[in-house]
């Protein structure tokens, strides 16, 4: 089995049941609100740049450059990815299909925005950005196999989907749901490789196959 990440896992869980508290206790896009009030020209630089950690490019020149060290290193990082963006597309277009963005949903109401990000209206449901920034910083974090790459990653992995709501370009509910989504196909991708672990395709290198 692949090492347990007690640390990542019960971060996420407290993130989880934090988050489910708020979305019981208030009315949906509340959060959204409060975070667009806490806008300032410093935070919207930071964030702007701090969501490209689950764009798919960032997932990709990561597990490629993963190939360096360890083959194995990049199927997992690639693997999780792919099949965690592939659902999350699936669900977001076909399952809750047109489901609105924050900027459709209070379209009468002034947010604000960062400029130079592109504000997305539809296909809210769920985060694609949190669920390719959970499944890599786990993957990441099965890697690393200490405590506190666990803390380091999964802080990465919830900045990443915070700035999604500071952008105005999903809800909570949307990340929390991309943050299971991504976690889970991740654990699942490290499970199977740590099956495999006898077989000699996962530990060779690029160089010197």
């Amino acid at each position: 089995m692949p090492h347990t990440n007690r640390v990542f896992f019960g971060l996420l869980l407290a993130c989880l049941g934090a988050g489910a508290v708020f979305l019981l206790q208030h009315n949906h896009g509340d959060e959204v609100l409060a975070v667009n009030r806490w806008h300032s020209p410093a935070r919207d630089v930071f964030f702007k740049y701090a969501t490209h950690l689950g764009d798919g490019l960032v997932c990709l020149a990561i597990g490629l450059g993963a190939l360096l060290v360890k083959f194995r290193y990049a199927v997992q990082i690639l693997a999780s990815y792919g099949l965690s963006s592939l659902l999350a597309q699936l669900l977001k277009r076909v399952v809750f299909a047109d489901t609105p963005r924050p900027a459709a949903f209070f379209k009468d109401y002034p947010l604000q925005f960062v400029d130079g990000v592109d504000i997305l209206y539809a296909n809210s449901f769920p985060s694609g950005h949190s669920t390719s920034a959970f499944a890599l910083c786990l993957s990441l974090a099965c890697i690393g196999r200490k405590p506190g790459f666990d803390l380091v990653f999964f802080g990465l992995a919830a900045l990443a989907a915070f700035s999604r709501v500071y952008l105005a370009q999903h809800f909570l509910v949307d990340t929390l749901a991309g943050a299971c989504l991504g976690t889970g196909v991740a654990w699942l991708v490290a499970g199977y490789l740590a099956r495999q672990s006898g077989q000699a395709w996962p530990e060779r290198r690029l160089r010197g196959w």
